[in-house]
């Protein structure tokens, strides 16, 4: 009786683990889905913020501004940052950058 009791024991334990890990699974099938599904209208909002700064009037720090809200975009966790040479010495001066 108590070798069928173990025996239980021990499938009951496999059928836990088993739905626990099929849980978990579904769980990272369901963020990164969501993710993916998530990124392509973010860039291509971007994109079109872009390059639509390009052709207005806007002035050349939100263009590049917008520039590096598209690289950010692209690449998680990514910082970007223009950095542009001054005219008259060898040093250089943030021109755009988000946080």
């Amino acid at each position: 009786m108590q070798d069928n009791l173990l025996e239980y024991s021990w499938i009951a334990t496999g059928v836990v683990l088993a739905l626990l890990a099929i849980t978990i699974l579904w769980r990272v099938y369901l963020h990164y889905s969501h993710k993916k599904s998530y990124q392509p209208r973010q860039l291509i909002k971007a994109q079109y913020d872009a390059l639509n700064s390009l052709v207005q009037q806007k002035p050349v720090a939100n263009k590049l501004e917008d520039i590096c809200h598209l690289i950010e975009s692209q690449i998680d966790g990514a910082l970007c940052s223009v950095m542009l040479k001054r005219d008259n010495s060898n040093s250089l001066r943030a021109a755009a950058a988000l946080g």
